[in-house]
C-alpha cells in the first residue's frame, strides 16, 4: 500500500501520484603529479515526491513541520520504503477534484533518502 507517514507512523496521505528515484552527485576531478587523473562522486539518492493532501486533514501541516525542524519521512511505495529529509520547501497549490468539487492541496518536492528496505 502507497503511503506517505512521519517517523512517528503519523499518517499524511495515500494520495500519491509519482515518486521519481534519482541521484543528485558531484564529480571532482583532480589531476595527479604524474599525469594522471583522480576522480570522486559525491552525492546521494533523491526522490522527487508528487503528493496530495485533504484541505480538512493534517497531512500540509505534518509535511510543512517536517521540513521546518528536520524530522524524516517515510514513504511506502509498492514493495519498499524509503526514510529520509525534505530537500526544499515544498511549494503548495489548491486544486479542485472530482464530481464533489473536493479541495485538495498539492505540492512536488524533493527528498533525501537516508535508508530504503522492503516493506
Amino acid at each position: 500500500m502507497n503511503k506517505l507517514v512521519d517517523i512517528e507512523n503519523n499518517f499524511i496521505t495515500r494520495e500519491i501520484s509519482n515518486v521519481l528515484k534519482t541521484y543528485n552527485s558531484n564529480k571532482i576531478k583532480i589531476r595527479l603529479l604524474d599525469g594522471s587523473y583522480h576522480t570522486q562522486s559525491i552525492g546521494s539518492e533523491v526522490l522527487i515526491l508528487t503528493v496530495y493532501c485533504n484541505m480538512s486533514e493534517l497531512g500540509k501541516a505534518l509535511i510543512d513541520e517536517a521540513y521546518i525542524i528536520d524530522k524524516p519521512l517515510k514513504i511506502y511505495w509498492y514493495d519498499k520504503f524509503y526514510i529520509g529529509l525534505i530537500e526544499d520547501e515544498p511549494k503548495w497549490e489548491v486544486f479542485v477534484k472530482g464530481n464533489n468539487n473536493k479541495r485538495m492541496y498539492f505540492a512536488e518536492f524533493n527528498i533525501v533518502v537516508d535508508e530504503e528496505g522492503s516493506a
